[in-house]
């Protein structure tokens, strides 16, 4: 998912062209945070529809807020980076966890 709209609570659409954006629009769809259309439905009227529900519908602003929760309780890389570096040299041979 989009990192920035979903660390401000924003509902997201999502046009997938590459895989990962195939897969990250699933993703969207099950968390409730967006919608995701299908390159074969990429019509500007369905694009427009898509849009107003997204807007107009409470429920993506609902499935947003709870996707920014879920990102603003996940540690930063700050938080991470020190435990997979202790991690590593605990289970390198050779190495010293310090």
């Amino acid at each position: 998912m989009q990192s920035t709209a979903a660390y401000y609570g924003v509902p997201q659409m999502i046009l997938p062209g590459l895989w990962d954006t195939l897969v990250r629009g699933d993703l969207l769809e099950q968390s409730g945070a967006g919608l995701s259309l299908p390159v074969d439905q990429l019509t500007p009227e369905r694009v427009r529809e898509s849009l107003v529900r997204l807007l107009e519908d409470p429920a993506f602003r609902e499935g947003a807020a709870a996707l920014r929760k879920d990102v603003l309780a996940a540690p930063s890389p700050n938080e991470v980076v020190p435990v997979l570096e202790e991690l590593t040299a605990r289970h390198t041979p050779g190495q010293a966890a310090g």
